[in-house]
């Protein structure tokens, strides 16, 4: 019997793989900008950022479902999906550094330079990985058999 694929937010889990992982190289890129080639995550306040980031992303995964339609999307709504992910993903980073009182610990520009990266990178990485996944589809989506029997 024919049955229509759910439409959980799980149901694109590469994208939210591959959003963390970007979300998190932008993050470390960011600090190296501001900070220098060390590690972000030998400090303790960075290391709690890169979690909250993690989670941000999870939550805004969850709650916004910002890969509804994803591989219909042109260019142009991709690019605004991505920065309202972005922008949430940040207030929610600010959030918790107002509430936790760390913004003043927490480099301001490394902040602005992780925005712009994240929306580059997840942009970029969304783009190239649709563009793969349109051409290898046999091996990512199930064909889906009907059988109609009429009179």
């Amino acid at each position: 019997m024919y049955r229509k694929n759910d439409s959980t937010w799980l149901k694109h889990w590469d994208f939210i793989i591959l959003d963390l992982v970007m979300f998190q190289a932008a993050y470390v890129i960011s600090y190296m900008i501001r900070m220098g080639l060390h590690n972000p995550y030998r400090d303790k306040l960075y290391l709690t950022i890169g979690v909250v980031i993690c989670l941000a992303d999870i939550c805004v995964a969850f709650f916004t479902e910002p890969y509804h339609g994803i591989m219909r999307r042109g260019y142009f709504l991709e690019f605004n999906n991505v920065l309202r992910h972005v922008f949430i993903v940040a207030v929610l980073e600010v959030c918790y550094l107002f509430l936790t009182q760390n913004g003043e610990a927490f480099s301001r520009l490394s902040f602005v330079w992780f925005v712009i990266i994240a929306v580059l990178l997840l942009y970029i990485e969304r783009i190239i990985w649709k563009h793969f996944l349109v051409h290898h589809k046999q091996l990512f989506y199930d064909k889906v058999k009907m059988v109609l029997l009429t009179t």
